[in-house]
This record gives structure tokens, C-alpha cells and sequence, in this order.
């Protein structure tokens, strides 16, 4: 498990907004058939990558 948060940010982090982190992360998850899933405090987000089997 891969958690972005927990690493240092770098000077390139810092120039990412969040709402342009959230559109490249919508659009990879769109180009790869990754699901994501929110916490309920929506502090946090889960990057599920399906079974191969599911995806076309």
C-alpha cells in the first residue's frame, strides 16, 4: 500500500493545488479502470485496482 500523504513534499508537491491533484487523479482512474473509494470524513481516498479478470 502506497500512501501519498506520508511522503515528504518535495518543492514540485508544493506547486500541485488540490483540485488539480483531484482532476489528474479522476482522469487515471478513468484511463485505467481504477475504482476509488472515499472515507466518510472524506479525509482520505482509496485507489482500487480491479481484478484483471473485470477489466476489458
Amino acid at each position: 500500500m502506497h500512501r501519498l500523504r506520508d511522503t515528504s513534499p518535495t518543492d514540485s508537491h508544493k506547486d500541485i493545488s488540490p483540485h488539480l491533484f483531484f482532476i489528474c487523479l479522476l482522469h487515471l482512474a478513468n484511463e485505467h479502470t481504477l475504482m476509488l473509494n472515499h472515507h466518510p470524513d472524506f479525509d482520505d481516498v482509496d485507489i482500487i485496482v480491479p481484478d484483471p479478470a473485470f477489466v476489458k
